[in-house]
């Protein structure tokens, strides 16, 4: 007789440890830090911008490296820029313009240190180029300048990092497509890059070379730069937008661009913003998770909406919300528990779940927000030298492992994608029954004579 305790989502209390503590989405990738410190990446890799050695596309988390020293991490979806907590700067992805600084033009799969400096506190990776911000204030750029997005006051591009002028009070910075937003210690908006459809908020479709303070006012908490859009947040709580807004993506009632910033609501309690390439996240001080703009075919607003949405719209009823990222066609979001959730496309594998089913019309299983699995989701621990073999996989009522090694099982673990324990058995089970699991996507963990050996199991 199996020794098998079935545990129902609604009813367990065995909870593993939640992994996730930020994330930045790119356009078709993904990529997270762990609470131990450690990077891991998924989605396109086309550049190396995964960082794990190969240019393979990832359709579930691998790890960058073997460092757990990572501070802060930021990725344009070709190329990535990452801190470790000694202050040090590292990059990898693509770099045909310039934009890894290291003097090449050469991409690199793999992460490699950029300089010697120890005073590194933020990075904001654009299309080609890269915008960042030393501890004393000071910021600097590289990569492709044909717009202006290094701000350095030319057109020239570059491969080296290089200083913005001369200021020392910059404090926060914001990247997206082929323009910055920042702001200095004074509370001062600044803008620089393209301008085509109003996304610096000067009033004109003038790209600028160098910054320029949008506006006079001195209370800007926080900003982020989207597709062709930018967002930000007043010290009062207060949520502003300006761009291009063809898919409501402004969030202001109406599909019309504006050049200057423009307040979105009345509300005086929002606490962070993020701009995809044709949506936009925002988070509450109360927690809640609130999405709008696009949204017709990926889902990524999160919410089930089968169309755009032109003004704020809250995701589901949580409240303990605390980290967002909008990526090109998708979103991410972690919660106060660490879970990591996703959706949108996933052409690319950038959702992380091992497949490449997005979450358009047509895939309902999988619409809405879904978690990231906090165990590795590769398969090779189970198929090298046939160690065991999991089928049918996807399956509908049971499962048989099969052992040509006639190794001794000492349990069998299915765990849901956050990490919470739904199904265990613990002797030298072959089979396993999981007709009464949900639909979806799961790990199955075995332990076998001192090893451990998962993969991913879906549930029809």
């Amino acid at each position: 007789m199996k020794k098998i305790a079935l545990l129902l989502i609604l009813f367990s209390n065995i909870i593993t440890a939640q992994c996730w503590q930020t994330v930045s989405t790119g356009n078709s990738f993904t990529i997270a830090k762990k609470t131990d410190n450690t990077i891991w990446s998924w989605g396109r890799n086309e550049y190396g911008g995964i960082g794990d050695g190969t240019t393979a596309n990832k359709n579930y988390p691998v790890q960058v490296g073997s460092d757990t020293d990572w501070e802060t991490v930021s990725s344009s979806g070709s190329h990535t820029f990452a801190i470790k907590m000694n202050g040090t700067l590292w990059a990898w992805g693509a770099n045909a313009y310039g934009g890894l600084g290291d003097g090449t033009y050469i991409s690199k799969n793999t992460p490699i240190q950029i300089g010697n400096d120890s005073d590194w506190q933020q990075v904001a990776c654009g299309t080609g180029f890269t915008i960042l911000l030393k501890t004393n204030g000071t910021l600097w750029s590289c990569g492709i300048n044909d717009l202006g997005q290094l701000g350095d006051g030319t057109n020239t591009g570059r491969n080296i990092l290089g200083q913005i002028g001369t200021d020392t009070n910059w404090q926060f910075i914001s990247a997206s497509v082929d323009n910055t937003v920042a702001i200095k210690t004074n509370g001062t908006l600044w803008a620089w890059g393209q301008n085509d459809f109003g996304q610096l908020g000067d009033g004109t479709n003038t790209d600028r070379n160098a910054p320029i303070q949008i506006g006079i006012d001195n209370n800007w908490f926080s900003a982020s730069s989207g597709g062709s859009h930018t967002l930000a947040i007043k010290t009062n709580g207060t949520l502003w937008a300006w761009g291009y807004n063809h898919y409501g993506q402004l969030g202001d009632g109406t599909t019309l661009n504006k050049s200057t910033p423009i307040q979105i609501g009345t509300d005086t309690n929002w606490q962070s913003v993020s701009g995809g390439g044709f949506h936009s996240l925002a988070l509450k001080t109360n927690g809640t998770l609130w999405a709008w703009g696009d949204n017709d075919y990926y889902g990524q607003l999160g919410g089930g909406y089968p169309n755009d949405q032109h003004s704020p719209i809250q995701i589901g009823t949580a409240t303990n919300w605390r980290s967002i990222s909008a990526g090109g066609v998708h979103t991410a979001a972690i919660n106060t528990a660490n879970n990591l959730l996703v959706c949108g496309w996933n052409f690319y594998g950038e959702l992380g779940n091992g497949t490449n089913t997005g979450n358009g019309p047509g895939h309902d299983s999988v619409w809405g927000l879904n978690p990231v699995s906090c165990i590795p989701l590769a398969s090779e621990s189970f198929h090298k030298e046939e160690t065991f073999i999991v089928f049918p996989n996807p399956t509908k009522e049971e499962i048989t492992i099969s052992n040509p090694n006639n190794k001794t099982i000492s349990s069998i673990t299915v765990t849901d994608m956050t990490g919470k324990t739904i199904l265990v058995s613990e002797d030298n089970s072959h089979s396993l029954d999981v007709q009464h699991l949900q639909a979806g996507l799961y790990v199955i963990k075995i332990e076998s004579e001192g090893q451990t050996y998962q993969q991913k199991l879906i549930k029809e």
